[in-house]
């Protein structure tokens, strides 16, 4: 199962949780080493405008509260530059030292999960102080 969460909106975080097999740090295969988790996403309107993200376990999906060690739960994030319609498709692969090597073989059932979901305009304004309301930052050349 894939969801997509957080504020829908341009420069906004949006996470996309995938439930994988269930495992825990001191497990084999390892969550860390052994899986690798992928999230591509891909602006509808502009098929160019692609991004490879790589996830990581994050347990029960909530380990910084409730300090588990054990869940199903593989999480990727993106602050998406463009408003209109995303899809984001996983790549989703198990193996010794996947994560690091490469390769592997994809697990049935995850890999090639994929979802769509519509990003809004920001709603944050300069009068606000909010990062967000201008996008990313970005180096300007002869700069500091």
């Amino acid at each position: 199962m894939l969801t997509v969460s957080g504020e829908l909106r341009q420069w906004h975080k949006v996470t996309v949780d995938l439930l994988g097999p269930i495992t825990s740090e001191a497990a084999t295969p390892n969550p860390f080493s052994d899986y690798r988790f992928v999230a591509v996403f891909s602006h509808v309107g502009a098929p160019e405008v692609r991004f490879r993200v790589p996830g990581y376990y994050a347990a029960d999906g909530n380990a910084g509260e409730t300090s588990a060690v054990a869940g199903r739960v593989f999480r990727a994030h993106l602050s998406p530059p463009h408003t209109g319609g995303w899809t984001v498709t996983v790549e989703f692969t198990e193996g010794v030292d996947v994560a690091v090597a490469g390769g592997g073989t994809p697990v049935s059932g995850l890999h090639g999960a994929s979802a769509s979901f519509d990003v809004l305009a920001s709603d944050k304004s300069n009068a606000t102080r909010d990062f967000r309301a201008k996008g990313m930052l970005l180096p300007v050349a002869g700069e500091r």
